[in-house]
């Protein structure tokens, strides 16, 4: 059975945490990146890296199905900066690990603003969930949380509902997310029955609404009827037209899964509009026999809730069919949607246009690909690809440039080269959002450097990291800006021996506050302080071999100008004993406290389970919520602390005066050829100290040492694509 998404997925972080060969690079080791294919299949190319199922879990559900709760607060380690602090607090546990897996799901939502039942100022955060069923590691229950957090995490009160699919019939949920309105809303995909071998697993997209009582503070949920089936009333065409009388006619039933949704109130008709993008999961032999494919279909509907009608109208009953992506024309990854209450949005994804269906996906395939609907989701544009070179990511290096080097040994020297040739790119997970201007942001992570064996990779610091693409619709034209290089790339940083230095996977997600300042928050490795986790995330050791990934912590950065220029990153959770993992950012941040953001993750209590057999999805886990607030006061912004926000140019040499040396730090406006050159008051060139490709908007920084100058006044230029910068320095010995 194809699953093309859980196969990224689990393959992405399970090669982030598998040691790689090694070659020699200047200043540390570089790392060849030695893939697995991306097989569409739920199987690898290598087999001592072969996935297994999990295993079977048990656990007591004896509890009621709603009501007040207070959880358990735990604060974690709080930063050391004493202007800024990340409360968190556990809201849930469940021995279901998958309760967050999915990464373009929405599963924290914030809401500020009149609750439409109650007619009261609220500020709540909607979260769900999948809680386990006893027995069964692959579904689960819908499970929810309303927060109150006008006063804060620490102040805020809970309220907690569980098993919301009611008495629905089937095997279970998967796919959970929360979209916070003026009323709440759930969605997730069912599992109504199949046993995904011999016969498909039939699945439907569900959104739930709290329509009796909107947002609680009486203590009580109530999520009762209606619930709607989304794709209720339409069939999928290829199903539809199958005629041999062979095929059961049992199996003609959509099989909708992994289901990102956006739902927005429509300003002008006070309506809910829905719009969800999901995948088609067929068995191989409906393949083979009848010519099926694993698709995407984009559904749209739209909620009318007037008292007394709370009726959902779906597009096709209008004549208007759901938008199906057929893979001869593009072949998508993890998917990410969302939209403005204007109607216009974007669905983004990793994805390739025109591959060979049958073909295996290779993260070097892979692309920042996306479609944009201006009606709510019920047409969407063809899907598009963003060129890395658009974004001033080079796919070619001249050996002149000097951009990437290594050390090689010949005979008994060791020699410096140059590399010329085509780059390799990995594309990994990402995020997108779009503001009321119809402006376009997508996050996304990717590893970056000279190819190795085939699909192979060895990575390079000079682009790799968190990278964003932007379309504003002033310019009508895609940037992209580099957000923060992966830590393990500094001078100092510390790594495992014979292990991969970097954190690949990073379930980067982007937020947005009411000003329109922009928040990037993904989970990346230690700089010192590290350690490895007790078990790996998501695949154990059947063979033996240690798929463990180093420990994360969250990070945070900042652009106040719409993506453009970042803020240096900020470790928000700062926990170097625990492993933070499956991370949710709320879209909706808030300027209040310097800056607070909300976010989710999980927690696996390591301490069970075997760890040369299970995962973190295998054990018990915690299910955390957590606001971060305070690291980025308005009087820190543009001081040298290291949080300043990045501003285009040649920075002032520090110290100034220097004694002998001095640190010259550059972020250039464009990318190409920079030449930093050191010239003495007569004008006379003294030396040139850089010169090789530079990206735009990522800082350098250059040590200069005047150690055989005189002193006296010097002066420094800065020469990229026919920009020119000069500062003056002083030399005092």
């Amino acid at each position: 059975m194809t699953r093309l998404f859980t196969t990224l997925f689990v393959l992405m972080v399970f090669l982030a945490s598998s040691a790689f060969a090694r070659n020699v690079r200047v200043i540390k080791k570089a790392n060849q990146f030695v893939p697995n294919q991306l097989n569409k299949r739920v199987k690898l190319i290598r087999p001592q890296e072969k996935i297994i199922p999990n295993s079977t879990v048990k656990v007591n559900n004896a509890v009621p199905k709603s009501g007040f709760v207070t959880p358990t607060k735990s604060r974690m380690v709080l930063n050391k900066n004493l202007a800024a602090s990340t409360y968190t607090v556990q809201i849930d546990s469940s021995k279901n690990g998958y309760g967050w897996l999915d990464t373009g799901m929405r599963s924290v939502s914030r809401f500020k603003g009149v609750d439409a039942a109650s007619s009261e100022n609220i500020d709540v955060l909607l979260t769900a969930y999948r809680q386990a069923i006893p027995g069964d590691d692959a579904t689960g229950h819908v499970g929810a949380h309303e927060i109150y957090v006008q006063n804060g995490l620490a102040s805020a009160t809970f309220y907690r509902a569980q098993q919301l699919e009611g008495t629905m019939e089937g095997i279970g949920a998967r796919y959970t997310g929360a979209v916070a309105l003026d009323q709440p809303f759930v969605f997730f995909n069912w599992y109504r029955d199949g046993d995904n071998s011999s016969t498909p697993a039939f699945s439907h997209p569900y959104l739930f609404v709290d329509w009796n009582g909107g947002y609680t503070q009486d203590g009580t949920f109530d999520w009762s009827a209606p619930d709607w089936q989304m794709d209720d009333g339409w069939l999928h065409p290829d199903l539809d037209a199958i005629t041999d009388p062979f095929y059961p006619s049992g199996w003609k039933e959509n099989r909708l899964w992994d289901g990102p949704t956006a739902v927005v109130k429509n300003p002008t008709s006070g309506e809910y509009q829905y719009a969800s993008t999901l995948a088609e999961w067929v068995l191989d032999g409906e393949t083979t026999q009848w010519g099926l494919r694993n698709d995407v279909v984009n559904l749209a509907a739209h909620y009318d809730a007037t008292p007394g009608l709370e009726e959902m109208f779906y597009e096709w009953d209008d004549g208007n069919d759901p938008v199906i992506w057929d893979p001869e024309n593009v072949q998508t990854g993890w998917r990410c949607i969302d939209m403005n209450s204007s109607g216009f949005g974007i669905i983004a994804t990793a994805g390739i246009l025109n591959y060979p269906p049958d073909s295996s996906l290779y993260y070097d395939t892979l692309n920042v690909t996306y479609a944009t609907t201006n009606d709510y989701g019920v047409t969407w544009s063809a899907p598009d690809t963003i060129s890395y070179t658009t974004l001033g990511i080079p796919y070619y290096v001249h050996a002149a440039d000097s951009i990437i080097t290594y050390w090689e040994i010949v005979g008994e020297d060791t020699v410096l080269r140059s590399y010329e040739g085509p780059t390799e790119i990995w594309l990994g997970d990402m995020d997108a959002i779009v503001d009321d201007n119809n402006n376009m942001y997508i996050a996304f992570e990717i590893f970056w450097g000279r190819p190795s064996d085939a699909h192979g990779i060895i990575v390079d610091d000079d682009y790799s990291g968190q990278w964003i693409a932007v379309y504003n619709q002033d310019s009508a034209k895609w940037k992209g800006a580099w957000i923060s290089e992966l830590n393990g790339t500094h001078v100092g940083d510390e790594y495992f021996p014979d292990r991969f230095i970097y954190f690949w996977g990073s379930e980067i997600d982007l937020s947005m506050d009411e000003s329109g300042n922009i928040y990037a928050v993904w989970w990346d490795r230690r700089r010192t302080g590290i350690q490895l986790g007790t078990h790996p995330r998501y695949v154990g050791y059947d063979d033996g071999t240690d798929n463990r990934d180093y420990k994360t912590d969250a990070y945070v950065a900042l652009s106040l100008d719409g993506g453009f220029h970042w803020t240096d990153s900020r470790n928000i959770t700062d926990s170097p004993s625990i492993d933070e993992y499956e991370l949710n950012v709320a879209k909706s941040a808030d300027t209040r406290n310097d800056a607070t953001i909300w976010f989710g993750f999980s927690i696996a209590d390591s301490s069970k389970g075997d760890s040369l057999a299970d995962a973190y999805v295998d054990l018990t886990n915690q299910v955390w919520i957590a606001e971060a607030s305070g690291y980025f006061s308005p009087s820190n912004l543009d001081d040298n602390s290291g949080q300043s926000v990045r501003s285009y140019g040649l920075a002032q040499n520090y110290p100034n005066p220097f004694n002998p040396t001095t640190t010259i730090e550059f972020i250039p406006r464009a990318s190409g050829k920079a030449h930093l050159t050191v010239y003495n008051s007569a004008g006379q060139k003294v030396k040139q100290v850089f010169n090789r490709y530079v990206a735009q908007g990522k800082k350098y920084r250059v040590n200069f040492d005047g150690s055989n100058l005189a002193s006296g006044v010097y002066f420094y230029t800065l020469k990229v694509a026919d920009k020119i910068e000069t500062r003056k320095m002083v030399l005092l010995k």
